[in-house]
């Protein structure tokens, strides 16, 4: 059985008038007429009447009422579980990320992703190394990271931020008095490129490449 009748005449019986029903429902007046008139066929009873005071229920409306009112509230409960049950509004999601990222990044991501969906829970996980988070990814021990882009992963990308770099001079470099570092500028500089015990960062390296910038391949740093 269909609901759509039963709502059109909760509003009906709100706004006490077919015509005022039908302009917030966006109907005409004979269409919302229609659809009471085929709702009472299908009851078998009168349910309005028209009064001085507007639009009312009948007595035998009156009776039916309190029903309605419990089916139409057993639709909203109902439609509700229909979309706790796909995950929508209930669940558990895993995120991970570098521990640099976790909480300059994921938890103020994670903030407003609670605002919106309070009722899943969040647990946020904490790795350094781009191949054992490729592995929570691709076994599920993980749902979503958030990390910089790496050729690691096989799986789809949604890009949230640009990030500069940050370069590192001696007090009596020249460049160390500089907002902002071109490539050309590295170009002249011996440049020490950032390598953790997981590995340098593809990005910077493959920017690296790109722009012909050298680096000291035998000096590295570690963590």
């Amino acid at each position: 059985m269909g609901t759509r009748k039963y709502e059109v005449l909760l509003k009906v019986i709100e706004k006490g008038s077919l015509a005022a029903a039908a302009n917030e429902l966006g109907y005409t007046t004979s269409g919302v007429s229609q659809m009471m008139s085929a709702l009472e066929e299908e009851c078998g009873i009168n349910l309005l009447q028209r009064s001085n005071r507007g639009v009312q229920l009948t007595q035998q409306g009156q009776v039916i009422f309190p029903y309605i009112l419990r089916m139409m509230d057993t639709k909203d409960e109902l439609e509700k579980k229909f979309e706790e049950v796909k995950g929508y509004n209930v669940g558990k999601l895993k995120i991970v990320g570098f521990s640099s990222t976790a909480c300059s990044l994921i938890l103020p991501i994670v903030l407003q992703f609670r605002l919106k969906h309070p009722k899943i829970d969040v647990e946020i996980l904490e790795n350094n190394s781009a191949k054992t988070i490729d592995n929570w990814i691709q076994t599920e021990k993980a749902d979503i990271a958030i990390i910089t882009r790496s050729p690691l992963f096989e799986c789809e990308w949604i890009r949230l931020e640009n990030h500069p770099y940050v370069a590192v001079f001696s007090k009596d470099n020249p460049l160390a008095e500089c907002d902002q570092i071109t490539a050309e500028q590295l170009r002249h500089e011996k440049v020490m490129m950032y390598n953790s015990s997981y590995g340098y960062d593809y990005a910077a390296g493959k920017y690296f490449k790109k722009e012909k910038i050298s680096t000291i391949s035998n000096l590295t740093s570690k963590f």
